[in-house]
């Protein structure tokens, strides 16, 4: 059986995490920058990513990095 302290201690532990996972899914807005978020290349003002003849690679390519570092713990690939 836990005693309070334990018991305290394993809340702020919750409630430390839970408030760590809504601060990096409410960051995940992108702002324009003037240069793609994947490969920096220089863009029109309002634009995020790079396309060629409609496609997206650098978009794609960006939410698959981004989805491997969530994977990932937050850690760079």
């Amino acid at each position: 059986m836990t005693d309070i302290y334990e018991q305290a201690s394993d809340r702020e532990d919750m409630d430390r995490n839970l408030a760590i996972e809504y601060h990096r899914k409410a960051n995940k807005s992108l702002l324009p920058v003037g240069s793609c978020y994947f490969c920096d290349s220089i863009l029109p003002d309002g634009v995020l990513f790079c396309t060629d003849n409609g496609k997206s690679e650098c978009r794609d390519d960006y939410e698959r990095v981004e989805k491997a570092r969530e994977r990932n713990g937050g850690k760079a690939i």
